[in-house]
């Protein structure tokens, strides 16, 4: 006996020991365990590593009648498929071909169809059963004997990081469409079942994937994810086709080998080439094959989605621009019953990634350092608060503000370094003419919408705290016509516009929303989201829309719409148009000979100024209109809580003396019994002491007016202490005044309206849908903020809410 081994290069023979036979399967002598002759009739000889047998035939060992076939085919046989147990698998095509190719492969006349095999079981291998790929990894075991020269090459045997991280590339790829680096090229050597030649020539992505909307040509850097469905019908192929796939070089002179990572391939039963699995773990492949219906009859395996992934070298690295990593292929299969009726779904994509780590990085600095500021900026505003409610120390309110105040600015600040790094990706990206900049990928964008998420969820804390703290605001209408017989409805007429102008907003949200949706759907701006440079043109139903470009768009064209909206209203339509509702307002109050007094904090608050230069209101329609042109001409005295002036809104610093003998004479009207006359006698009591004490004829309780320092105007805090006067703050131009307004919180408004569109938009991508849910908060947060400062102005004022209307 004699054993013959084969390098594909040249033949040797060893002798075999007398108790020894030669093993054409195995490549080495087996021991006999009885003898060494040919085995009898019925029998046949099994191997296993070490020794050999002669075992009864049967069908499970056998499928020919002289019982030649080779001994283990039952264990090529898979009982079912792992990935579909459903099915039932039983290939008697692979009976019929495997003893055939390990034949052919061991002798060195030709590998490829035990390669085949190998690639149509998807790359299975145990180690407690045998299959064609543990067969092929037997006869072609080292990387030397595995590579194009020396056999069929289907597997990687370096380390997966090593082969996708290769800087061997000879393609340096470019944005100019006029030439072909602008292009991602395939080409594919193509053979039949047996391994015979077929086809070395351009790959159609469509030879992958059969479905029409699917690109003839991929541009470099455009992403591209296309979904269709196709029948069985139009899935079936003339023959069976397998591919070797390869990346063509910009000058098309040369390829260079494409690895292909089979989502479906299990190791002792175990998928490790999933998504969750490392990169270190994966197992990297060269040949696919597209449609099988001739393995297992009734059912067919195809292509069922088709991932082209690509890396680009980052340019920070000293990279040449335009650098990229091989690209990798990764496949999943997909079954289904041969039936001509039945529908499959296919996807196909091809998207682009490069290391953003430095990227994120910076953004981590940026809301580090901003974070800082804001803390810095909380505690100044915590401690202006505390300074505002008179007290000395900061306590458990004073803490819960320092929290708020933190919440809003990290909002702020999130939305801000989020917004301008999206911005800064979107310019660059659409606007480079060399590829140095990539689009973050699904993956890497989950940090970005978790930072958006995270602000959305601190500035509705922001929000709520606001409209909490205005249940506090304690507000009383001054009736500066104290004698018996003033009406009452003057009081009434200013409650009910008061209420209007604290609820009214200066931006209407859903012109703001109509100009935004106009812009990106019916302008279509919105195209300009998609993951395509600007240079590529391409359609959404190919390419993706980007939710790092949506971010940046969206954000950028609401904040521009809403500053030329503001600047409209306030330069143009306010002036020429309609009003300014402040102004209006303090005329109001003018007219009616009503003063407002709104305490927001426990010693702080503001002041409108509204008694008459007449001395009543308690007028005819005549009488009024003269005083009107007399105060027109400068005939009359002027308006203003001081004589000469025409100052009449303030903010002021109050004693708390003055504050307690307020709480005092509110208290009559809240005591037991609650009646009628308890209500009026207790208004009419704070009436007089703040008439008296705006008079300057309350003793001990006195004020000033003085100028605010321009430092106290930027930080809206007072730097002195208030010890034996109350101080009152000119503010001249009514702008201090609208923090009582709803307009007040414009800017928290728009970043929570912006937020809510933002966030709604990158989990749907429908923008109609979040402008309608935008719109719906702020009806509702409008609707709730009037109802509970509407109950909270009748209970503090002393009015009745019947004779309200607003």
């Amino acid at each position: 006996m004699q054993l013959y081994r084969s390098n594909f290069r040249q033949l040797k023979c060893w002798p075999c020991a007398i108790s020894e036979i030669s093993s054409s399967a195995r490549g080495h002598c087996l021991t006999c365990t009885t003898e060494c002759s040919r085995c009898p009739e019925g029998t046949v000889l099994v191997e296993n590593e070490t020794s050999a047998e002669c075992k009864p035939c049967s069908n499970q060992t056998s499928l020919e009648p002289n019982c030649s076939t080779w001994e283990k085919q039952q264990t090529l046989i898979m009982d079912s498929d792992p990935d579909f147990p459903e099915y039932r698998e039983h290939s008697e095509m692979i009976s019929r071909r495997i003893t055939k190719a390990y034949q052919r492969c061991n002798s060195g006349e030709d590998c490829n169809l035990l390669a085949n095999l190998c690639v149509l079981s998807q790359y299975r291998m145990s180690q407690s059963q045998e299959s064609p790929c543990t067969l092929y990894l037997k006869l072609i075991p080292t990387v030397g004997q595995r590579s194009p020269t020396n056999g069929p090459w289907i597997y990687y045997d370096e380390e997966t990081p090593q082969t996708l991280y290769k800087t061997n590339l000879p393609n340096k790829f470019t944005l100019d469409p006029t030439k072909n680096s602008s292009l991602l090229s395939f080409h594919a050597i193509t053979f039949d079942l047996d391994g015979h030649f077929v086809k070395d020539g351009k790959l159609y992505t469509r030879e992958l994937i059969p479905c029409a909307q699917i690109p003839t040509k991929l541009p470099f850097a455009a992403n591209v994810d296309v979904t269709c469905r196709v029948t069985v019908e139009e899935l079936r192929q003339p023959r069976l086709k397998l591919m070797d796939i390869y990346l063509v070089s910009d000058n098309g002179h040369t390829i260079y080998p494409i690895p292909v990572l089979v989502r479906n391939l299990r190791k002792n039963g175990i998928a490790i080439n999933e998504p969750d699995r490392a990169e270190t773990q994966w197992q990297l492949t060269r040949r696919l094959f597209t449609v099988d219906t001739e393995s297992v009859t009734g059912s067919i395996r195809y292509l069922k989605r088709v991932d082209i992934r690509v890396r680009l070298q980052s340019w920070w690295d000293g990279r040449a621009p335009g650098s990229a990593y091989p690209p990798l292929v990764i496949v999943s299969y997909g079954r289904i019953k041969a039936d001509p009726r039945n529908e499959v779904q296919l996807r196909f994509r091809v998207h682009y990634e490069q290391v953003q780590s430095k990227t994120f990085q910076d953004i981590s600095i940026a809301i580090g350092v901003l974070s800082t500021l804001v803390a810095m900026w909380a505690c100044i505003r915590t401690w202006g608060w505390v300074r505002r409610n008179g007290t000395q120390s900061f306590g458990a309110v004073g803490i819960y503000k320092l929290i708020a105040y933190t919440c809003g600015g990290l909002a702020d600040t999130f939305l801000l370094v989020l917004f301008c790094s999206c911005l800064n990706w979107f310019v660059m990206f659409k606007g480079q003419g060399i590829i140095h900049l990539l689009l973050p990928t699904a993956e890497q964008e989950t940090e970005i919408i978790t930072y958006i998420g995270v602000a959305l969820a601190l500035k509705a804390v922001e929000i709520l705290d606001m409209m909490a703290m205005q249940l506090n605001w304690d507000v009383f209408l001054i009736d500066w016509e104290l004698t018996e017989g003033a009406t009452a409805w003057r009081s009434y007429l200013v409650a009910g516009e008061f209420l209007k102008l604290t609820t009214h907003r200066r931006l209407n949200i859903g012109i703001l929303l109509l100009i935004v949706l106009f812009v990106l759907k019916v302008i279509n701006f919105e195209s300009l989201a998609l993951a395509a440079p600007g240079s590529v043109d391409v359609s959404a139903e190919v390419s993706p829309f980007s939710s790092t470009c949506r971010l940046a768009l969206v954000a950028a064209i609401y904040v521009l719409a809403a500053i030329f909206y503001c600047l409209y209203m306030r330069i143009f339509h306010e002036r020429f148009i309609g009003y300014n509702c402040m102004a209006r307002f303090v005329d109001l109050c003018s007219i009616a000979n009503i003063s407002v007094l709104t305490l927001t904090h426990s010693c702080y608050g503001y002041y409108v100024h509204g008694r008459s230069v007449l001395g009543k209101a308690d007028v005819s329609l005549w009488e009024i209109l003269e005083q009107l042109r007399k105060e027109e001409n400068d005939l009359c005295a002027h308006r203003g809580l001081i004589p000469g002036t025409d100052e009449q809104t303030f903010r002021i610093s109050l004693l708390a003396q003055l504050k307690s003998n307020y709480k005092r004479l509110l208290e009559g009207a809240t005591a037991p019994p609650q009646n009628i006359e308890h209500i009026a006698a207790a208004h009419k009591a704070i009436n007089r002491f703040l008439v008296a004490f705006l008079q300057h004829a309350v003793k001990d309780l006195d004020y000033v007016v003085r100028d605010a320092m321009a430092i106290e105007t930027f930080l809206d805090v007072e730097l002195n202490d208030v010890h034996d006067r109350c101080v009152f703050y000119k503010d001249p131009n009514v702008r201090t005044l609208e923090t009582l307004l709803f307009s007040s919180f414009e800017k928290n408004l728009l970043v929570l309206d912006l937020l809510v569109l933002v966030v709604t938009d990158w989990a749907s991508h429908d923008l109609i849908l979040g402008s309608c849910l935008v719109y719906l908060i702020d009806v509702l947060i409008q609707a709730v903020r009037a109802s509970l400062l509407k109950r909270n102005f009748v209970k503090k004022s002393l009015i009745d809410a019947r004779f309200i209307t607003t």
